[in-house]
């Protein structure tokens, strides 16, 4: 009696937990990655990178012989790296960097040569119509060096936010530069962050821009991992908390802004694992979907950046050792937001909930390599299942997988197609 009530409860609390992911079900633009042509730099992990379309940037960082001053563009039309001039003085690691026009800037990071543990207060400004860096003022020293910091930017302003200033000593700030002027400015803290619990704040978080909106979230504070995630109005000067983080709770991963539609992958979460899942984050429903699997290894402390057109990842420590691969991300035109819906391929899974044998009902009604996967909700491969025929009834067992929500998505030539979820009951 009282296992059978145990199951019951079991089931209640797993059918509920359906119910609240089917609520926030949608078409999403859940993307493509192609592989492109490997940095041309060393491997490296803490680089920095920017956009000034069409280009893309990447430089500094460490790699097996230090600290490297090198920077190389990205030419995405012939898939092809040139080297810029580089970095004017010491390399650093862990910087920040926001571009304005033909112009990029970087600032604070870990030079290993500064004072206060090598932490730096110098900015540069990289002129791309030039291809000189120049020395602006260094950063106020009431803002505090810092590395590890979020910096994002929208229009002509910079955002700088959290970061670690040596030691234990981790910052929940926000401050802004107008790229323009060079002038800095405080802004409001963190609301939860500075009125709950002052100790929270953070480093080697993430964040992307959309809008007139700022959205920050997971990162370190020593032992502390955090998924939560925070949207600032520049318009109002407040800080709103959001829906958590769709993935565990992790820090060194990246972001970055596309379709509208914010993007957060990779980083190391408190199991040591480097995460190789990317999530989606819809501003208009605040939910986070997850969208795909990174198809490099699992990293933390790589690059992200996006043109507009397209985002791109790449460099960062993988469980064997540095990285340089490097890859484009897309949100997939062909099957985004409006024209998934004009596909006519169908798969639905039977029974649902169901205990690990379940049916798949699939009709293709169409050409291309077809593959049924199945993850994990926090977007860990499982099993993929070629699909040889346009329609049929195919059995699953995944027998060997215990109680919980589980992923499937159907992919076609490598774009996903359909997606939706099902749980396991036993």
């Amino acid at each position: 009696m009282v296992r059978s009530l145990s199951k019951i409860i079991v089931g209640v609390v797993l059918l509920l937990a359906l119910m609240i992911y089917a609520t926030t079900d949608a078409n999403y633009p859940l993307g493509v990655w192609t592989r492109k042509a490997d940095f041309a730099g060393t491997a490296r992990q803490y680089a920095v990178s920017f956009a000034i379309p069409p280009y893309g940037y990447i430089g500094l960082g460490a790699d097996s012989a230090g600290m490297p001053t090198d920077f190389w563009r990205y030419r995405p039309d012939s898939d092809r790296w040139d080297t810029i001039q580089r970095f004017p003085i010491a390399g650093r690691v862990s910087a920040v960097s926001f571009s304005y026009g033909t112009n990029a800037y970087v600032a604070s990071g870990t030079d290993g040569v500064s004072v206060n543990d090598g932490i730096n207060y110098s900015v540069f400004q990289y002129s791309s119509t030039m291809n000189i860096w120049m020395q602006l003022n260094d950063l106020p020293g009431w803002i505090g060096a810092r590395t590890e910091g979020v910096g994002l930017t929208l229009g002509h302003t910079g955002y700088l936010a959290t970061g670690n200033g040596g030691a234990y000593l981790n910052f929940n700030d926000l401050s802004k530069v107008n790229l323009t002027t060079g002038l800095w400015d405080s802004l409001h803290r963190m609301d939860y962050f500075n009125n709950i619990n002052p100790s929270m704040a953070r480093f080697a978080a993430c964040g992307f821009a959309i809008d007139h909106y700022l959205y920050v979230g997971t990162g370190l504070n020593d032992s502390a991992y955090f998924n939560d995630f925070w949207q600032y109005d520049t318009i109002s000067d407040t800080w709103t908390q959001i829906a958590n983080f769709g993935g565990t709770a992790r820090f060194g991963a990246v972001g970055f802004t596309l379709c509208n539609y914010g993007y957060v992958g990779l980083g190391q979460d408190a199991n040591l694992i480097y995460r190789q899942d990317f999530w989606l984050y819809d501003p208009s429903q605040n939910v986070w979907n997850f969208c795909h699997h990174f198809p490099g290894t699992g990293r933390k402390f790589a690059v992200a950046y996006s043109d507009g057109n397209a985002a791109y990842v790449g460099t960062g420590e993988d469980e064997w050792g540095r990285t340089k691969d490097f890859y484009k991300f897309t949100c997939d035109s062909v099957a985004g937001v409006v024209d998934m819906d004009k596909i006519s391929c169908s798969l639905s899974v039977f029974p649902n909930p169901n205990n690990g044998i379940f049916e798949v009902n699939y009709d293709l009604n169409g050409e291309g390599k077809y593959e049924l996967v199945i993850s994990d909700i926090n977007g860990k491969l499982i099993d993929v299942y070629p699909l040889n025929s346009s329609k049929n009834r195919m059995k699953i067992d995944e027998s060997k997988l215990g109680n919980g929500l589980y992923l499937y998505y159907l992919r076609n030539n490598g774009k996903i197609v359909k997606n939706g979820r099902f749980s396991i009951i036993k």
